[in-house]
């Protein structure tokens, strides 16, 4: 139960909420009958869509319930530098606008997977369809559609005094027990009814609030297609944009303006105020029979186990279990490491580990090869954090917050990082693996994403002509990367000092949920409505998008390939709606099961890291096949299981005298998947034949790609193919260096740091100005071609 109540929503705040329901709700039923016309219809909006409302679309998907939890979280605990996650993607998104975005217009499909066949021939390439459909809509949609759910449940807990329900023997209907209430107060356990497989007839208020939310929006996806999604995307966008610049407004205003948000920040996480999650326990933990045999661990009545180790060295406790009879004590370490130690990558200010170690309270320990650890070891659990503040501050410490964050087992932000866009470069601790993180990011994670895959390929699909293809990728961009973030990131500095410990509000909540408190608590009546309302409209909108292409992958992909080719238009889209609502089961299911919201976007990255070159060269290259495709796809798959589920790795780093902990950072897994899986993708290309002649010309000629394909050209006669060079590399690097000073332009301001700002602004105006300039002599031949075909066009 919550230790500081929070300011709940009133009538003026509940009336907004429900305006913002009927009129999307109004919106799907408006467009439900264009949906009925045909499948191009209900999935591509009949490739009629303008670049304005396409780019919109694109970016109300990505601006989800999950994105401002997590952005405003990371400031909390990593700083500004790790949105270098997401900002690194501007260079795949430039090279999808000015490389790709006209090929997908000229594929003329319904998904991104449809286009397996048409590249590649034969039954592999089939396998490779059936799988890709099915791994893309029921794995990765699922994820996706799970963590912006379980982002909106969040929300939920936090915003809504949403009842449990409790059924009893013999009522139909439920007991409401108030949001705080144990459920044992309010109803005698032994009058609970039991469900089969669920078991007790109890019903969570997350529960509750995911399945209103889900169903919602599935059926105004199910019912009105993408007109219909797209639409409800404008609107919703807007909405939540608004929302979120109101509360970044309130929060500088309350902080004193720019130059108090960053100092007050800084004050806040020095002292160590900032408490992101419940302290660990370090003293207790689940018995462990091994530890118990040999003297390590003793048994705590109150249940559970209290260690017994302290002053021991990693190598004396491993002699211990050895004695007690353990024939392979390393695999056990872990459990001792997790009590006793505090990793050297946690740390990036050695100001405040110095006192603690001349004191005796830490230890750096030697390892077997007489290199120091990677670890600093804690030689005895009897001290609190508490205690560890008063030795810092008797030791004239004035940035005790990182070390004590490290004791409780929590992660606070370095004060370092706070609002520097760039990780300090001292190759030290934890700077390494800040350096090699943006590195990875910059240099790695964004060819991945360059194709533009997915409901991104989709709304692609769905333009009038290729230039609304490029000119709603470039509108996507600016909406995306630099007008979206800044709200969040500022509402996320200002909590650590306006909630400093977000645990006072909700003793298991994280720095997850400081958006939704910092809205709760600062927001005046009305707007507090608007803002929830906003959350909801931008989860809605990324599950309605999420829905109808993971349904669309089903149904073009799976159904009408390979179980019912020759279904007619109705009965196709009918299985759309059904797939449409098990989609959104699957996502529920998956957020009532999930904590964390972060770990899944890295999970998802990780997860095809190694196939990310593949996808970009089989535009560009005739050499690649299929069996390059599945080759890249396995050995990703494999490399991340062998990387998060095994200790192979861990072995080798240890052989090779690296540091182990450098593989629980994501940059270090994912830059091994992509060396290893490139490594056997490419061995594979050139072991394999490439696809039939024939086939490829009948994919040149419906595509015409550029790149790599002069001897299939000649077969094909040489059509006039897409013509790319000079131009579009010479748009890609003002288009991504034009976006990074609009973000630096905009952050610098928010810091107040103005004139910075404004000599960045002017670079990004004049860089998209020199853009627009250079597109009218790009290659639009198809463009001239339709326009001249078809007068006729209908608007949107």
């Amino acid at each position: 139960m919550p230790h500081a109540p929070l300011p709940p929503l009133v009538t003026w705040d509940w009336l907004v909420i429900v305006t913002y329901f009927l009129v999307t709700l109004g919106i799907g039923l408006f467009f439900s009958r264009r949906a009925e016309k045909s499948m191009a219809d209900f999935f591509v909006a009949g490739r009629r869509m303008t670049w304005w409302l396409a780019g919109t679309s694109i970016v109300a998907t990505s601006f989800a319930a999950d994105t401002p939890l997590v952005i405003s979280g990371w400031l909390r605990t990593a700083g500004l530098e790790r949105n270098w996650f997401w900002w690194g993607g501007i260079m795949g998104m430039m090279l999808c606008t000015f490389f790709f975005a006209r090929l997908w217009r000229r594929a003329g499909i319904l998904t991104d997977v449809e286009f397996i066949e048409l590249r590649y021939s034969g039954r592999a390439a089939a396998g490779l369809r059936l799988f890709q459909a099915g791994f893309r809509s029921l794995v990765q949609n699922t994820l996706v559609m799970g963590w912006v759910t379980l982002a909106m449940a969040k929300i939920l807990d936090v915003t809504l005094n949403i009842p449990t329900l409790v059924w009893t023997h013999g009522e139909l209907l439920p007991v409401l027990v108030p949001k705080g209430t144990p459920v044992a107060a309010a109803v005698d356990p032994s009058q609970i009814a039991h469900w089969p497989v669920i078991g007790a007839a109890v019903i969570p208020a997350k529960v509750t609030g995911i399945v209103v939310c889900l169903g919602v929006a599935a059926f105004y996806s199910a019912a009105s297609g993408l007109w219909g999604v797209v639409a409800t995307d404008f609107f919703q966008f807007g909405l939540a944009m608004a929302g979120s610049i109101a509360l970044m407004i309130i929060s500088l205003q309350v902080a004193g303006g720019p130059t108090g948000l960053v100092n007050r920040a800084a004050a806040a996480v020095k002292q160590g105020r900032v408490v992101n999650t419940a302290a660990a326990d370090r003293s207790h933990t689940p018995w462990h029979p091994a530890y118990g045999q040999a003297g390590l661990l003793r048994r705590d009545p109150g249940g559970g186990a209290v260690w017994s180790a302290d002053g021991m060295s990693e190598e004396e406790v491993l002699q211990r279990l050895r004695e007690s009879g353990e024939e392979s004590p390393e695999r056990l370490i872990g459990l001792w490491r997790e009590a006793y130690t505090i990793s050297l990558a946690r740390i990036t200010d050695f100001s405040a580990v110095q006192p603690l170690i001349e004191a005796g309270i830490l230890v750096r320990d030697q390892s077997r090869n007489g290199k120091p650890t990677d670890y600093l070891r804690i030689h005895s659990l009897s001290y609190s954090a508490t205690d560890i503040d008063r030795i810092l501050q008797k030791a004239g410490v004035e940035n005790r917050g990182e070390i004590l964050a490290a004791w409780r087992g929590d992660r606070v932000v370095p004060v370092s990082k706070i609002t520097s866009f760039l990780p300090p470069f001292d190759l030290k601790g934890g700077g390494l693996l800040a350096v090699w993180s943006l590195i990875v990011f910059l240099g790695l994670q964004w060819w991945a994403g360059g194709e533009g895959g997915g409901f991104l390929a989709q709304r692609l699909f769905s333009c009038k002509n290729e230039k609304h293809s490029v000119l709603a990728m470039l509108w996507f961009n600016f909406l995306n990367y630099v007008v979206r973030p800044w709200p969040w990131i500022v509402v996320g500095i200002a909590s650590l000092f306006l909630i400093p410990d977000i645990t006072a509000y909700g003793a298991k909540w994280d720095q997850e949920y400081s958006y939704v408190v910092m809205l709760m608590k600062y927001m005046p009546i009305g707007l507090k409505g608007l803002m929830v309302a906003s959350l909801m409209a931008a989860y809605m909108s990324t599950i309605s998008t999420q829905v109808n292409f993971g349904a669309s992958y089903f149904v073009n992909d799976i159904y009408k390939r390979f179980i019912r080719p020759g279904g007619t238009a109705r009965s196709d889209i009918w299985v759309s709606r059904m797939v449409s609502i098990l989609l959104a089961v699957l996502a529920g299911v998956y957020a009532a099961l999930a904590r964390n919201i972060a770990s899944g976007w890295f999970t998802f990255f990780e997860l095809m890291s190694g196939a990310g070159f593949v996808v970009l060269l089989r535009w560009y290259w005739w050499r690649i096949n299929v069996w390059s495709e599945f080759a890249a796809m396995g050995s990703s798959l494999l490399m991340f299981a062998l990387l998060n589920w095994t200790h192979m790795f861990h072995a080798l780093f240890q052989f090779l005298g690296l540091p182990g902990y450098l593989l629980d950072a994501y940059a270090v897994r994912f830059t091994l998947n992509v060396l290893c899986s490139s490594a056997v993708w490419l061995a594979v290309t050139f072991l394999t034949r490439a696809e039939p002649e024939d086939h490829l010309v009948r994919f040149y000629r419906r595509v015409r790609p550029p790149g790599a394909w002069k001897k299939i050209a000649a077969k094909a006669g040489f059509p006039h193919h897409l013509v790319v060079g000079r131009i579009e590399w010479t748009c890609w690097l003002l288009g991504t260096t034009a976006l990074f000073a609009m973000i630096f332009a905009v952050g610098k301001c928010c810091f107040g740091r103005y004139l910075t700002g404004l000599l960045y602004a002017l670079y990004g105006v004049g860089a998209a100005g020199l853009i627009f300039r250079l597109m009218r002599k790009m290659d639009w031949t198809d463009v001239v071609s339709e326009e001249s075909n078809s007068p006729q066009e209908v608007q949107p």
